[in-house]
C-alpha cells in the first residue's frame, strides 16, 4: 500500500513554520505495489511541556526518532541528541521540538477485483506442455505479490453444451473479496481439474453472473480481470460474432456499472484467440469506442437471433490488452504483473482527525517519482475530491499505475491542515 505518513511537530516559536520534507521513496517489491513514501508535515503551535509530558521525551526535551529509523533512516528525522537541546534536526539547518503530538497518513483507496480464469477444455490441449500448471503459476505469483493491496476474488468458468453453461469452481456463492487472499485463491486453483466433458467459454455468461457479485464487495474501484485462451461462445460452436458481441455488452454494462475490465490473452499454437476481438473486449472495459465487427448492425438479428448486445462505432479505441504464452510462466507473470499494475489506486484518503483547506489546497504539491510538481486542478494533474481526499488523474494517474514508478510524495504544508 502507498502510505505517506505525516509526522506534525510543535515549533519553539511563537509564530508556527511549515515543515515539509521530501523523503527519499523506497522500491516496489518487484514490480508491484511494494510502496512506502514518508513526508513530513509542520504543526500548529501546542504547549510543549504538556504535549512532553502526555508522549514522553528523551532526556532534554528530545524525542525519539518517532518512526523508528534513527539517523538516516526513512522518516528523514535524525535521533535524539542531535541538534540543540529540546529540538531534533528534519533538514538542513531546520530545527523543529521534538515532540510528536500526532501522526496521520495518506492511503490509497483499496481496489477490489474478481479474476474471471478460462478452465475451458483447451486449456489442456498439448498434455503433457498444457496450459493450465503454468497460468496457475503464473497468477499464484503475482498474487503473492499484490494481496496486501487489493482485495482480490478468483473464479473459474467452463460449460458444456446440453449441461450446465456456465459452470463455475468455485461456486459464486463462495468466492470471497480479501486481502491476504493467496490461501483461498490458491485453493481453488489447486482443486480445477480438466473437464472430463468438451469445456467451452461461455465469457459474456460468466461475466454477466459475476458482476453482482463484484458490485456486492465492499472497497474502492471494482475491476475484472479477465485471463482465457480462447474466443467466447455460448456452449455450442456457433457463429463467433455473435458471443464475441454478447461479451462486449456484457463488459459495457460492467463499465457502466463502475466496474472496469482488463482482458490477458493466453496465446498458444492452434488456439484461436482473436485480437481483434481482445482489442474491442479492452475498450469495452475503459469505457472507449469498440469497433463494429460487421458491416450492417442490422445483421445481427439474422445471425444472432436478436440485435446486437454492444454499442458500436465506426472506429474502435486503442486501449491496452495483453498476451502472452500460456507456456512461459516467467514471460506471463511479467505480463500478469503489467495487468495488475493498472489496478493501482489513483485516490488517497487522508487517515487521522485532520483535513485539508480547500481554498489553500494549490499551496500542496503532489510529486510523482523525482519528476515535476503535478499541476492542481489540472485534467492531468490533481485535484481535492473532498477535504479528506485527494484524486491524482488522466495521465498522471497513468504514470502513477505503471509498474516502473516508484511512488508518489505529498507535501502539504502546515497551514492548509487543520483538525476535524
Amino acid at each position: 500500500m502507498l502510505t505517506i505518513t505525516a509526522i506534525w511537530k510543535t515549533t519553539a516559536a511563537a509564530t508556527r513554520r511549515a515543515l515539509v520534507a521530501k523523503q527519499s521513496v523506497e522500491p516496489y517489491d518487484g514490480p508491484m505495489f511494494r510502496r512506502n513514501v514518508r513526508a513530513a508535515f509542520a504543526s500548529c503551535l501546542v504547549s510543549p511541556a504538556i504535549l512532553c509530558a502526555a508522549l514522553g521525551c528523551s532526556a532534554g526535551g528530545v524525542v525519539e526518532d518517532p518512526a523508528g529509523d534513527g539517523p538516516g533512516g526513512s522518516s528523514g528525522l535524525a535521533g535524539a541528541g542531535t541538534g540543540n537541546p529540546g529540538f531534533v534536526q528534519s533538514g538542513p539547518g531546520t530545527e523543529t521540538l521534538g515532540c510528536n503530538t500526532l501522526q496521520v497518513a495518506f492511503e490509497s483507496t483499496t481496489p477490489t477485483a474478481l479474476l474471471i480464469v478460462d478452465r475451458s477444455s483447451s486449456q489442456w490441449d498439448g498434455e503433457p506442455n498444457h496450459n493450465w500448471e503454468p497460468v496457475k503459476r503464473g497468477l499464484l505469483d503475482v498474487i503473492a505479490q499484490v494481496q496486501d493491496d487489493i482485495q482480490l476474488g478468483l473464479v473459474t468458468y467452463t460449460g458444456q453444451n446440453g449441461g450446465t453453461c456456465p459452470d463455475f469452481s468455485p461456486a459464486l456463492a463462495q468466492v470471497t473479496f480479501a486481502k491476504g487472499n493467496l490461501t483461498e485463491i490458491e485453493r481453488a486453483l489447486n482443486a480445477v481439474q480438466k473437464p472430463n466433458f468438451k469445456g467451452e467459454t461461455p465469457t459474456a455468461m460468466a461475466i454477466e453472473q459475476a458482476v453482482p457479485l463484484l458490485s456486492a464487495a465492499g472497497g474502492g474501484q471494482k475491476f475484472i480481470l479477465l485471463v482465457t485462451d480462447g474466443d467466447p461462445d455460448f456452449c455450442d460452436d456457433g457463429d463467433q460474432v455473435c458471443p464475441m458481441d454478447a461479451v462486449v455488452g456484457a463488459v459495457q454494462n460492467a463499465y457502466a456499472q463502475g466496474i472496469g475490465t482488463t482482458v490477458f490473452g493466453l496465446r498458444r499454437n492452434g488456439v484461436n484467440l482473436s485480437g481483434q476481438h481482445l482489442q474491442d473486449v479492452a475498450n469495452a472495459g475503459a469505457g472507449l469506442p469498440v469497433a463494429q465487427p460487421i458491416q450492417r448492425l442490422e445483421d445481427f438479428q439474422g445471425r444472432c437471433r436478436g440485435p446486437a448486445r454492444g454499442t458500436y462505432a465506426a472506429t474502435g479505441g486503442n486501449a491496452r490488452f495483453f498476451e502472452a504464452d500460456a507456456t512461459n510462466q516467467a514471460a506471463l507473470a511479467e505480463a500478469l504483473d503489467q495487468v495488475v499494475a493498472g489496478i493501482r489506486s489513483c485516490t488517497f484518503e487522508l487517515a487521522g482527525a485532520v483535513k485539508v483547506d480547500l481554498t489553500r489546497a494549490q499551496l500542496a504539491q503532489i510529486f510523482i517519482d523525482s519528476g515535476a510538481p503535478l499541476t492542481y486542478q489540472d485534467p492531468n494533474g490533481w485535484r481535492m475530491v473532498t477535504d479528506t481526499q485527494v484524486e491524482i488523474m488522466g495521465a498522471a494517474c497513468a504514470q502513477l499505475k505503471r509498474p516502473e514508478t516508484r511512488g508518489v510524495t505529498f507535501d502539504f504544508p502546515c497551514e492548509i491542515i487543520s483538525p476535524r
